[in-house]
């Protein structure tokens, strides 16, 4: 399941092939495990001290964990000027369309937030 959320998150991250699929036994499913942790560190999930046998333990925070960031690089990922024409009424004077295309989506994101408040209190 996680895997497939990666490859949503991230498209061509798994190979599905490379997934054991069928009758599993305890070997097969540490090996799918293994092969979800390293594909979360490969896309930017925190995976320090997460081994797959969390996943096979199902640790509530740990799982919850990996699934809450990968959900997050999905979506961030979609916050581009394609998706999001909106995002270039974030240029203050002096800025340009290239100088917000360097942003990481994160900062982005915040960026947006913190104007909006800027502009708030301008207004009144």
């Amino acid at each position: 399941m996680l895997a497939k959320l990666i490859n949503i998150a991230e498209p061509g991250t798994i190979d599905e092939r490379a997934l054991n699929k069928g009758k599993l036994n305890s070997f097969n499913i540490g090996e799918n495990q293994t092969l979800v942790v390293h594909s979360a560190a490969a896309i930017g999930v925190n995976t320090t001290n997460i081994g797959p046998e969390d996943l096979s333990a199902g640790t509530p925070h740990i799982v919850l964990g990996i699934l809450w960031q990968v959900i997050r690089i999905g979506l961030f990922n979609k916050i581009n000027l394609k998706e999001c024409p909106g995002l270039s009424a974030l240029l203050q004077d002096g800025e340009e369309l290239k100088d917000l295309l360097a942003l990481s989506p994160e900062v982005c994101r915040e960026g947006e937030r913190l104007r909006e408040v800027e502009r708030g209190v301008e207004r009144g």
